[in-house]
């Protein structure tokens, strides 16, 4: 741990007298205000109207958005300092060339593969909240309606567009999704198949196509999984629940005349 202790320890701009009891101190962790961070989520938030399905939906979503915020952070401090450290060995004559080699791979590796893995784990998570939201919704409505999802003859398809299919030609919850809300789905949908059998950040051609009929790169013409990626993926997953949101209320205050 003294590797990860060396590089996150905090700068001082002035040296301090080192006492017996400082010398013995942990280093100092990153400075972070979590409060600045807990503030609201922009993506969803529930109406006044309570439910342990949409409520669950909108905390797990804050958490995984300042998950996500914090860990970009906390990779991009570690690879900055880490490369800073590198270059400052390399001039240090005493160090052995093989521990320099050593430390040299460790850091390259995490340049190459941090952030791949940082972007894989939010999408993962992000997609499977999603459908776990949708299949908590199916088993609510299913209930209070009577009929089976188990009875719905869809099999081909995608949990996500079955699950939204059901809640609309089954249970007739007037559910406004757009076309290009769907294309987005199902698009996210193959990246994050492909993304989970294929670690590599870039995405196939076949799927960049789709892509931009979705979302518009700013850096280049290809789209990769990286931060603008996954905020549109944030902003789409947020929008569709609180369009579910919506016609899950509209539909119980019909069905119990609820004014």
């Amino acid at each position: 741990m003294s590797f990860f202790n060396e590089i996150f320890k905090r700068k001082k701009s002035e040296p301090e007298i080192i006492t017996e009891v400082q010398e013995n101190k942990e280093p100092d962790s990153l400075s972070i205000d979590p409060f600045s961070y807990c503030i609201f989520n922009p993506y969803f938030k529930c109406n006044e109207d309570f439910s342990k399905v949409f409520s669950e939906f909108e905390m797990r979503l804050g958490s995984l958005q300042r998950y996500f915020e914090l860990n970009n952070l906390h990779i991009q401090e570690y690879l900055s300092s880490s490369k800073e450290i590198l270059r400052d060995h390399k001039n240090e004559r005493s160090k052995e060339h093989k521990i320099l080699d050593q430390y040299g791979k460790c850091h390259y590796a995490d340049v190459d593969y941090f952030y791949e893995m940082h972007y894989l784990s939010v999408l993962l998570i992000l997609f499977t909240m999603f459908e776990n939201l949708l299949s908590n919704i199916v088993k609510d409505i299913s209930y209070i309606s009577k009929h089976d999802f188990n009875d719905f003859n869809q099999k081909d398809l995608p949990y996500i567009n079955k699950y939204i299919l059901f809640l609309k030609n089954k249970c007739k919850l007037n559910i406004p999704i757009s076309q290009k809300e769907w294309q987005s789905l199902n698009t996210i949908r193959k990246v994050r198949n492909n993304y989970l059998h294929n670690l590599n950040i870039d995405i196939p051609d076949d799927l960049q196509t789709e892509l931009l009929k979705i979302m518009t790169p700013k850096n280049n013409n290809k789209v990769t999984v990286n931060e603008e990626f996954l905020e549109m993926c944030f902003n789409l997953f947020g929008k569709i629940a609180s369009q579910l949101e919506s016609s899950y209320w509209d539909y119980k205050r019909n069905l119990f005349n609820i004014k």
